[in-house]
């Protein structure tokens, strides 16, 4: 892992490795901007407007010049046309709309930018999956002839994996002996020539138009990888090659036979609401520690020399290599981007073993994730105000439940003078408050399933409080959740699988804990509130944590 220092003189940023960091070459003139749906431009108290949103939330004050640009470029103008309109260089113009990018309260319209789909090399590794290639194959269509080269890594598949894939005219790179996912993706990384590389695993189905979108994003200089949604494959595409077992391998699951059991049909029900892969339908830059923390390799686009020059995927993860690739190029300063706008669909695991054991090789990699990236995979993240209220309030004593109020009272109390530079702080400081400890108590719950699991069966064994706040936070939120996600399965369907996702994952945490002798993936967030200027937050229902303040 390479680790950030200060700005060097010259304006690049170096990694203790002597790793040049990216510095930020501007941006197009034809960039046009769309608002965040979670940002809000207020009214300020001694500036004209003040916005407030992102991910991590925080609040940006903005002069009177620099409100014109911001309003101009939300209003749909480009940066060419907001600069030529405010009598101003494109420059300054593009430097704060980079600002609101990097704070996620804005994201980019590429609109005017062609893609010449000649530039990019698609990628698929494959174990033992030839149904499934052919499959995938089958739905690039013409795709197939407009990119310059598929290239398949067939990862010493014993089935005639490669032999489907070079009926497809595309080039197969052979390993003798199965190597891994990550080491497959990157025998095919080292062998391309073309500017991009498009990652796409073998138990996916992708729709003709789904790589223009990505590809688009790449006028931003900065962008090195972009994602688009991993949705769940449809019954009728299944049903077109059932009666096909493919089997599990380096790069995905399994389809589902004919004839598949109730069991499977619940998972297949929960995994189209509720995939690991699936990260919701709202675009995001993609960062640690933001609403949008990394993207899959199920499907991913990349600029080839910045992925070959960190050396590409980690070839010791067999799991949470997507996830250790993204944060090292994000150290380095690149950008990554997440457009729910493409879609590839994926065959998710719908046996019940498999579906466990995957959620406990998810679980088990936060170990290794937590040793290379320090204090990026906390379990939970919430203020220490709203910890400790809900730490009282689970007391269930009376006195505890009060308690418990009055601190959050107390914090939100102190808010609007963090939030001064509004016009009207209290009103906002009421709403952010109220969502804050709302989503805190959400995030301590999932957290007591996913994370300290083990300490609270151990502590319900011997205490009925603690039973009842087990009881609560396995049932509360999730029916929630499931009122929210509306999946075609009843609430003690839903809540079932979600608790056996839960705490598959859990058991993995401890194991890897224990495999790598760090307590780090344990270790939670309580960042304080009013604290240190620079204090990192989580998310933006996080509230009790320094925000920071942005001048334009």
């Amino acid at each position: 892992m390479t680790s950030t220092s200060e700005h060097s003189e010259d304006g690049a940023r170096k990694g203790n490795s002597g790793e040049e960091r990216a510095t930020d070459p501007g941006l197009p003139d034809s960039l046009r901007l769309v608002l965040d749906p979670g940002t809000q431009l207020l009214p300020g108290n001694n500036t004209e407007h003040v916005a407030l949103g992102g991910s991590p939330l925080r609040l940006m004050k903005l002069s009177t010049p620099a409100a014109s640009v911001v309003l101009d470029l939300v209003a749909g103008k480009s940066v060419g046309e907001v600069a030529e309109s405010l009598n101003r260089s494109t420059r300054s113009v593009a430097r704060l709309a980079r600002r609101l990018l990097d704070a996620g309260m804005a994201h980019p319209r590429w609109v005017e930018t062609s893609v010449d789909l000649k530039s990019v090399t698609i990628v698929i590794p494959v174990f033992q999956r030839e149904q499934a290639l052919q499959r995938l194959l089958t739905s690039f269509g013409e795709l197939l002839s407009q990119v310059a080269e598929v290239v398949v890594v067939d990862d010493g598949s014993p089935d005639a994996s490669g032999e489907v894939a070079r009926s497809f005219g595309a080039r197969v790179v052979r390993h003798d002996a199965p190597r891994g996912p990550a080491a497959a993706r990157n025998a095919g990384l080292d062998s391309v020539a073309t500017p991009f590389v498009a990652f796409i695993d073998s138990d996916c189905v992708v729709d003709h138009d789904w790589l223009t979108p990505l590809l688009q994003h790449f006028a931003d200089p900065l962008v090195v990888v972009v994602a688009p949604r991993i949705g769940a494959i449809s019954a009728s595409t299944l049903s077109e090659t059932s009666g096909s077992s493919v089997s599990s391998g380096s790069s995905g699951s399994e389809s589902a036979p004919k004839g598949r059991s109730h069991v499977e049909d619940i998972l297949r029900a929960y995994e189209e609401v509720n995939s690991s892969l699936d990260l919701g339908a709202a675009e995001a830059r993609v960062s640690p520690r933001t609403r949008v923390a990394y993207v899959p390799s199920a499907a991913l686009v990349g600029r080839t020399p910045a992925l070959q020059s960190v050396g590409g995927f980690d070839t010791t993860m067999h799991v949470g290599e997507d996830v250790d690739l993204i944060w090292r190029l994000t150290e380095l300063g690149h950008g990554a981007r997440y457009d729910p706008s493409a879609v590839v669909m994926h065959d998710h695991r719908t046996s019940l073993v498999p579906f466990v054991r995957r959620r406990f090789d998810y679980g088990s990699s936060a170990a290794r994730l937590a040793k290379r990236h320090p204090g990026q995979v906390p379990p939970v993240a919430v203020s220490s105000w709203s910890g400790a209220a809900w730490a009282l309030v689970a007391t269930c004593s009376p006195v505890g439940i009060a308690a418990g109020f009055a601190v959050a009272a107390g914090s939100t109390a102190a808010l609007p003078r963090k939030l001064s530079a509004l016009a009207h702080p209290t009103r906002e400081s009421l709403k952010l408050a109220t969502r804050g400890h709302l989503g805190a108590g959400r995030q301590l719950a999932s957290a007591i399933w996913r994370s300290y699991l083990p300490v609270a069966v151990v502590a319900a064994i011997f205490s009925r409080r603690a039973r009842r706040v087990l009881l609560v936070s396995a049932i509360v939120p999730n029916v929630q959740q499931w009122r929210e996600r509306r999946p075609r399965l009843d609430p003690i369907q839903y809540v079932g699988i979600r608790l056996l996702d839960d705490a598959s994952y859990c058991v993995g945490v401890w194991r890897g804990c224990l495999d790598e002798k760090t307590i780090g993936p344990l270790v939670p967030d309580l960042t304080s509130w009013p604290g240190r200027r620079g204090t990192r937050t989580n998310a933006v229902d996080t509230i009790g944590s320094d925000r920071k303040t942005d001048e334009g």
